[in-house]
């Protein structure tokens, strides 16, 4: 039963680190897209993204 608790928990911390590592990445695109704002038709990818 430990071992399974121990696993699980590993297992929780592993998505944590996924999820914080996808949040980075999403702030990373957002400000490469908020630079190529300037371009034409960047709105429409803000958008995508945002969506």
């Amino acid at each position: 039963m430990i071992a399974r608790l121990s696993t699980a928990s590993q297992k929780l911390d592993e998505a944590r680190a996924k999820t914080a590592a996808a949040a980075q990445d999403v702030t990373e695109a957002r400000t490469l897209v908020a630079g190529a704002r300037e371009g034409a038709g960047a709105g429409a990818l803000v958008g995508a993204i945002d969506a």
